[in-house]
C-alpha cells in the first residue's frame, strides 16, 4: 500500500513541498498532544486540592521558575506569585527589563499549607506533577526558588544548593538555576536587604546569559502577544 507521501509525489507534488507540509502537521500534531496534556495536569491539581494554585505562562516557555510554595494570597487568585513574594519577583524582573509574562510560573505545592502540615502525599504530587509539567511545556531554563523546589525539579530529596547559588548545571535537556526562598526576602532585615542585593545580581548575570544565547527569545514573545490582540 502506498503512503499518502508517495500517492502526493505521484500526482506531481514536489517532495520538497510534501516533506514541508509532514513537518507542519507533524508539528502541530505534537502542540497539540501537549495542549492535551497540560490540561490532564490541570484536572489533575482541580482534583487533589480545594483550593489550588495553578501554573501560569506560555505552554512553550524558554523559562520556567518554581516557587518552593504558594502563599496564602495566591488560593485566593488561583495563581502563584500574587503575594509578597510576587511582588519581589515583579520587581526584580522589571529592573531587569523582563516582562514575567513570558515566563512560566509554578510551584511545587500546588496550594497553601504551612510546613509542618505538608505530607508525604503532597511531596510524591509534587514530584509526580512538576516532572509532568516539565516534560509538557519543555521548558530550557528552570529557575527554582528555595532547596525544595530544586530537590523536587531533580528528583533528589538529598540536593544541596548552598555552593550552586545562581549556578547553571546541565540536567536532562534543560538547565536549572537554584536561588534561595523568595520567603527570606520579605523581611526588612540588613540580611534580607543584602541577600536581595545577591540574588538580583546572580538574576542579572543568569538573564544576561538566556538573553545572549537566545538573542531572538524577547522578539518573539512581543510577536506571539501582537498576534493575540491583532
Amino acid at each position: 500500500m502506498s503512503s499518502l507521501k508517495d500517492i502526493l509525489i505521484q500526482q506531481g507534488y514536489s517532495e520538497q513541498k510534501v516533506q514541508l507540509a509532514s513537518d507542519v502537521m507533524r508539528t502541530q500534531y505534537t502542540q497539540h498532544k501537549k495542549r492535551l496534556e497540560y490540561i490532564k495536569i490541570m484536572n489533575d491539581i482541580s482534583n487533589n486540592y480545594q483550593k489550588p494554585v495553578y501554573p501560569v505562562g506560555p505552554i512553550q516557555p524558554l523559562v520556567m521558575i518554581v516557587d518552593d510554595m504558594p502563599e496564602e494570597i495566591d488560593i485566593t487568585t488561583g495563581m502563584p506569585f500574587t503575594g509578597k513574594k510576587g511582588y519581589l519577583l515583579t520587581m526584580i524582573l522589571n529592573h531587569l527589563g523582563i516582562d514575567r509574562n513570558a515566563l512560566y510560573l509554578t510551584s511545587t505545592i500546588k496550594t497553601y499549607k504551612q510546613p509542618n502540615e505538608i505530607t508525604e502525599e503532597d511531596i510524591s504530587f509534587s514530584l509526580e506533577t512538576i516532572q509532568k509539567e516539565i516534560s509538557s511545556v519543555c521548558p530550557l531554563y528552570i529557575i527554582t526558588f528555595g532547596v525544595f523546589s530544586y530537590r523536587i525539579v531533580l528528583q533528589d530529596k538529598t540536593a544541596n544548593i548552598q555552593d550552586k547559588i545562581g549556578k547553571m548545571e546541565n540536567y536532562q535537556f534543560f538547565s536549572v538555576i537554584p536561588f534561595h526562598s523568595l520567603s527570606l526576602l520579605k523581611e526588612e532585615t540588613e540580611k534580607s536587604n543584602q541577600l536581595k542585593k545577591e540574588i538580583f545580581h546572580s538574576l542579572k548575570q543568569t538573564f544576561d546569559t538566556i538573553k545572549q544565547n537566545h538573542p531572538e527569545w524577547v522578539y518573539d514573545y512581543v510577536l506571539s502577544q501582537y498576534k493575540q490582540t491583532n
